[in-house]
């Protein structure tokens, strides 16, 4: 490739590398290690952490390297997909990439693919595998982006692997099941290399494969329990990357403040506007679940006003379903993205009784208005759905 001023943008970066592959997902391994391999970035830090599971690999990612950095370690952390910024999806000591930085080893990286064909995804790993190495990063902390098996991070050496929980998602590519997911969920787990379980109740595929292969699991409710302080994202997440701290051998008595003083922008957060509102990425039945528990918890006197967004590829009947009962309106949006549903599309998924109280909006911009003109004081909206739902309410709101 030519490179041309323009090239030195990392707007100009993040849309050309949107354009090198004809598909925006290509599963698989072969193309990804190769420029790996010349680059020499399999092994990306002295300490390695995959983390993969259905729900809370995020907060698992935060939790995890918090506790890095109060050891006094430099920490590599790397998730996907980002809120507002890309800049957020490669992180050293949880400070953000300067774009400068980032379009280097994209040109880096260019350079080094030749003739290969990489995905938007694949650059992005790569990137973050390559700045690691730059940094010399003490720890690498890296989160699976889709499945585990094909995932392109799933080609790095690692010390620790952890997988938070299993529960549908992208049925398409990893299967109707749990058991189906769990399988692919499992391909992140390496002959004696320890795994963290998350899920209480993990799938008979992912248990029969790790002994298959010979990895030690470390299973929650059996070798670890909750943590029982305070927590502000997540009681299950937070006590997943405590017991990870611990094997790592690091020093947990950081523990309790981390649990009760961290946050992470999308999970659970509260903003103030003419209401109270709550943000959440909650985006398949697993995480739809825990959002009600949690908005039962946060029952507001008034009504409770959903603006509700998501992706084609989701099963959104078992996202809604648990949400039903607790929403007084509901706010439906879309955006540009042909995988996203419109709006008239998510309505089909309430009955004919339910959509007196169901309106939609053909653009996510004309939402946050409308609602907030409908609300009174001791009302409360939930953000919640894909990722665009949220980020736009972050845009305008925050």
């Amino acid at each position: 490739m030519h490179l041309t001023d323009h090239s030195k943008d990392l707007e100009w970066w993040l849309s050309y590398i949107e354009s090198v592959h004809a598909k925006s997902w290509d599963l698989g391994l072969e193309r990804v290690s190769k420029v790996a391999q010349r680059l020499d970035v399999v092994r990306p830090a002295p300490v390695v952490v995959v983390v993969g599971g259905t729900n809370g690999k995020g907060s698992v990612c935060e939790y995890l390297s918090e506790f890095g950095v109060r050891n006094n370690l430099k920490v590599g952390k790397s998730t996907s997909p980002h809120m507002l910024d890309y800049n957020e999806r490669i992180q050293i000591n949880n400070e953000l990439l300067p774009d400068e930085e980032i379009v280097d080893v994209f040109r880096l990286i260019e350079s080094s693919r030749e003739e290969i064909s990489l995905t938007y995804f694949e650059f992005s790993a790569l990137a973050a595998m390559l700045t690691f190495v730059r940094e010399q990063v003490d720890v690498a902390i890296l989160e699976i982006g889709l499945g585990g098996r094909l995932d392109a991070m799933n080609i790095v050496e690692r010390d620790l692997s952890i997988i938070t929980s299993i529960s549908l998602d992208h049925e398409s590519w990893l299967g109707s099941t749990r058991e189906e997911i769990g399988k692919e969920k499992a391909g992140i787990m390496r002959p004696d290399v320890v795994c963290v379980l998350g899920d209480p109740d993990p799938p008979a595929s992912l248990l029969n494969y790790a002994r298959e292969q010979g990895v030690p699991l470390k299973k929650m409710g059996i070798d670890y329990g909750l943590f029982e302080g305070r927590v502000s994202l997540s009681r299950e997440n937070f006590s997943i990357a405590k017991e990870a701290a611990g094997l790592l051998g690091w020093d947990l008595k950081s523990g309790p403040e981390i649990a009760e003083k961290k946050k992470l922008l999308g999970r659970k957060t509260w903003l103030k506007r003419r209401c109270p509102v709550i943000l959440d990425v909650a985006h398949n039945p697993g995480a739809a679940q825990h959002l009600s528990r949690y908005l039962l918890d946060h029952k507001p006197e008034g009504k409770v006003h959903a603006i509700f967004g998501i992706y084609t590829d989701k099963n959104v009947e078992g996202v809604i379903d648990h949400l039903r009962g607790l929403v007084s309106c509901w706010h439906l949006v879309s955006n540009d993205e042909p995988r996203s549903h419109s709006s008239a599309e998510l309505a089909l998924f309430f009955s004919e009784s339910e959509r007196s109280n169901v309106m939609t909006y053909d653009k996510i911009g004309n939402v946050f208005d409308s609602v907030e003109l409908r609300t009174v004081s001791d009302d409360l909206i939930v953000v919640f759905g894909s990722f665009f739902v949220v980020s736009a309410a972050l845009k305008i709101w925050a």
